[in-house]
């Protein structure tokens, strides 16, 4: 995997699974990235760990009606083709929210 940023350490981690397995010992390295909203407005730095697949492919959206009622909400949505790089957690998510949401009439929420 290559983030092309400097590695800043290297971890060795045993992951806890669905289903109470645990994975062998795995070595990542950890890299200091920052991610910013489309206008470069608001920014958060935190750490990553490399993992070539975290779980089974995570699609892009679609293009569908939404896509039109989210433009007019003024919802950018970035991950419509090419691969997911980066898949965020709950921990980092919250840095990230914009305390805005958006019911679709379809019921999906943005």
């Amino acid at each position: 995997i290559e983030f092309g940023y400097d590695i800043v350490r290297r971890e060795k981690l045993v992951h806890a699974l669905f289903g109470g397995t645990s994975t062998e010992t795995i070595h990542h390295a950890c890299y200091k990235i920052r991610l910013s909203d489309l206008d470069d407005s608001y920014a958060c730095n935190f750490d990553v760990l490399d993992q070539e697949v975290i779980c089974s492919d995570v699609s892009a959206v679609k293009p569908g009606p939404w896509s039109t009622e989210l433009k007019s909400l003024g919802v950018s949505v970035t991950d419509v083709d090419g691969p997911i790089e980066v898949l965020i957690g709950a921990d980092v998510a919250g840095k990230l929210y914009t305390e805005k949401r958006f019911l679709l009439s379809n019921g999906l929420v943005a």
